[in-house]
């Protein structure tokens, strides 16, 4: 396998590169979106899709809240993976992984048990 390195060569052309997979990730999440929202609007019901509007802003806080975290340890990860310094990718992941499996695993039964009440009037 080849590796793709970032950190030499034309910046425009690694970055362009580099975001194709994003947009496309992007735009499929949007389909999926609107698919979902014309699906459940129309054999479910507009009640069911009023349902899924009020959840997405608490579904999009805990996602952006663990999300954020994992970003967080991505600066330290391009640093090291900039100055080529295996030790410290390797430490920097684990640790990346380890941190934001262990949010996952509370914040997710946490919002599960917690959700109805934090959704009531």
């Amino acid at each position: 396998m080849a590796r793709f390195d970032l950190t030499t060569g034309n910046p425009i052309k690694k970055i362009v590169f580099f975001s194709i997979p994003l947009v496309g990730g992007s735009f499929l999440q949007q389909l999926y979106n609107f698919l979902d929202t014309l699906i459940v609007g129309r054999l479910i019901g507009v009640h069911a899709l009023a349902v899924i509007g009020a959840y997405y802003p608490l579904s999009f806080l805990i996602l952006g809240f663990i999300q954020g975290t994992c970003v967080g340890f991505s600066i330290p990860l391009a640093q090291s993976v900039g100055d080529k310094n295996k030790r410290n990718i390797e430490a920097y992941l684990f640790n990346g992984i380890i941190l934001c499996s262990f949010m996952a695993i509370i914040l997710t039964p946490t919002m599960m048990i917690g959700s109805r009440e934090i959704l009531s009037p």
